[in-house]
């Protein structure tokens, strides 16, 4: 009698101890992955434009020195916009957009600035760093007389080109930073095709055009008439719209510093930005930002454009766009590069897309 009530305590004693046990269980399984991961990824995803784009470029040669802390996997979209989308899906881990893409993504807004639909805010989106800048200003011949973007004025330009809405919204804002009325003050000459607006400028058939700071056909242009870069001073960087100016950066950039400057000149700038999901581990992201600052230096000896990679001016920017990963975080304050600046712009974007969620 003894023997059976003890073998019924401990069937009775066991089966409590599996009901406490199962919820707990269920429980775990069920809870969302918050950041950062529990584990370390034994791959990442990193996203990027298709072969033969800048930033698939960029993309390659980063990538293979991430790859020496941690295994990393370029996969191809057919753009920047589908290949930060797959962060918004979870199917990837890593992209390399512009400062603009990510500022409108996070938020979810679609406006003339990016000319793209968003269906929903993606909010897993978080900053690691800053990489390389593409660096705009109004260009124009030596014998214009142009000195000033004010001297545009009365003048025959272009800074419209269709499906670029950040180009056009930069041109807009420099005149009208001057007080020059874009639609009334200057001509605008519409090209379909950069390259043809060039060629426009050469022919003088307009005098002035807003310009990126790159590319084989500008230092044609150099090469064969000459170019005389107009600076944009920070005051009309002040002057521009909220969302224009928290994507784009001013900066005074050292004479040579581009091909086609001589001389120091203040310019605009329109970065890429190294970003990831939220949910990626804290040690990865540390790693990641820790191993492209401390080897930047390979990726300067492979062109210029890679210049501004690693540098601490670029490699944290003040504008934030989206909230720094904490890994990322990590890194930057052990660098000493964290300052009370970046962390009131942290808590700002914060609370600025915590209160568009609710």
């Amino acid at each position: 009698m003894k023997r059976w009530l003890v073998v019924m305590l401990v069937v009775i004693l066991g089966a409590s101890f599996t009901l406490i046990k199962v919820p707990e269980m269920v429980a775990q399984d069920v809870a969302p992955t918050r950041s950062p991961a529990a584990k370390m990824p034994e791959r990442l995803i990193w996203s990027c434009d298709k072969p033969g784009q800048a930033p698939y470029e960029q993309s390659l040669a980063v990538t293979k020195l991430v790859s020496r802390q941690l295994t990393v996997t370029l996969h191809p979209y057919p753009n920047l916009d589908a290949a930060l989308i797959g962060i918004s899906k979870k199917k990837v881990d890593l992209c390399l957009p512009t400062a603009s893409l990510v500022y409108h993504m996070a938020r979810g807004i679609t406006s003339d600035l990016q000319q793209i639909g968003i269906e929903e805010p993606c909010r897993e989106l978080r900053l690691l760093m800053g990489g390389s800048v593409l660096w705009w200003s109004w260009i124009t011949l030596p014998d214009s007389n142009i000195k000033t973007i004010a001297d545009l004025k009365g003048k025959k330009v272009n800074y419209m080109t269709p499906g670029h809405g950040l180009k056009t919204a930069i041109g807009e804002d420099t005149l009208r930073a001057v007080g020059i009325d874009p639609v009334k003050d200057v001509k605008n000459i519409s090209y379909d095709d950069t390259n043809v607006a060039k060629e426009g400028l050469q022919h003088k058939k307009i005098d002035a055009l807003l310009s990126a700071l790159a590319g084989a056909k500008l230092l044609e242009l150099r090469s064969m008439v000459g170019l005389e870069v107009i600076p944009t001073p920070p005051e009309i960087y002040k002057a521009f719209r909220p969302g224009l100016k928290r994507v784009m950066i001013s900066s005074e950039v050292p004479g040579k510093y581009l091909t086609v400057i001589d001389k120091p000149t203040f310019l605009l700038g329109h970065q890429l930005l190294l970003v990831c999901r939220e949910d990626l581990h804290e040690e990865a992201a540390y790693l990641i930002v820790k191993t492209i600052m401390e080897n930047a230096r390979e990726l300067h000896k492979i062109g210029p454009v890679f210049k501004e990679w690693g540098v601490k001016q670029f490699a944290l920017p003040l504008q934030l766009v989206a909230p720094v990963h904490s890994g990322a975080m990590k890194y930057f304050k052990e660098a000493g590069m964290w300052t009370p600046a970046h962390e009131a712009q942290q808590q700002e974007v914060v609370a600025e897309l915590a209160k568009l969620s609710k």
